[in-house]
């Protein structure tokens, strides 16, 4: 009899410890459970932060994008400004030499017509 409740005594005694080693698991998997959801909390609240950050960008990115246009436009129109300001400003300095070569002559001329 004493063999028996011996031999139970043990097996008690081995199955409270499993128990309290499968509660000493167990508190440790809840810790790091816990452990784990605090990290993705921190986790979703920094890519809600990355998020707002990037939508700004892509918003500034856009309004650059717009500006880069709009100034690429500006410039074609003042090029076209440039190039036509160009020709009409050689067409007018022909027209000057032209007009100094005929005052040139002239006075020549007068010079001519006075000497005689």
């Amino acid at each position: 009899m004493r063999t028996a409740l011996d031999k139970q005594s043990v097996e008690l005694t081995s199955s409270l410890s499993k128990v309290a080693t499968l509660e000493a698991t167990a508190d440790s998997d809840k810790a790091q459970i816990a452990r784990l959801k605090a990290e993705l909390k921190e986790t979703k609240s920094e890519l809600k932060t990355v998020t707002a950050e990037r939508d700004k960008l892509l918003g500034l990115s856009d309004k650059l994008t717009q500006k880069q246009a709009s100034l690429a436009a500006e410039h074609k129109a003042l090029e076209n400004q440039y190039s036509e300001l160009s020709v009409n400003y050689n067409t007018e300095q022909g027209q000057v030499t032209a007009l100094q070569a005929d005052l040139e002559k002239a006075q020549i001329e007068l010079a001519t017509a006075q000497n005689k």
